[in-house]
């Protein structure tokens, strides 16, 4: 009996770690994906989720934030708007940051090559705004 609720328990925390499956670089990439896509379209609550402050934001960081996506949102539509982002490299520096290098391709065909530092706090990646 005890035998039998080993292995059945050994079997289950193998078919959690399998379905739970994406690597620590996927992560990685979606999150800079979700925060960069977030930003070029000015869409603030879904950024600060994806972000980092190395502190609490209040409702006048928030304000802040707001005015200056603004600006990189009209910059951004200069360019024809997002196309793509690729990436060069990610790597973990320990367990909880890394550093992730990117490409950022508009649509008007320019590219910004980016490095974003990335935190992970309460389990989840999260790119660090400076």
């Amino acid at each position: 009996m005890i035998r039998k609720s080993i292995i059945f328990s050994l079997a289950l925390l193998l078919a959690t770690l399998v379905s739970c499956g994406k690597s620590e670089e996927t992560l990685l990439q979606e999150t800079v994906t979700e925060a960069v896509t977030a930003l070029c379209e000015g869409d603030v609550d879904n950024y600060l989720q994806h972000t980092d402050f190395g502190s609490e934001v209040d409702s006048l960081h928030v304000s802040l934030l707001k005015a200056m996506l603004k600006r990189y949102v009209s910059a951004v539509e200069r360019k024809g708007g997002l196309e793509a982002i690729s990436f060069t490299q990610c790597a973990k520096e320990t367990d909880s940051v890394a550093c992730v290098s990117y490409t950022v391709r508009y649509k008007d065909g320019t590219d910004e090559h980016k490095l974003a530092s990335l935190v992970k706090k309460e389990g989840r990646w999260r790119m660090r705004v400076q």
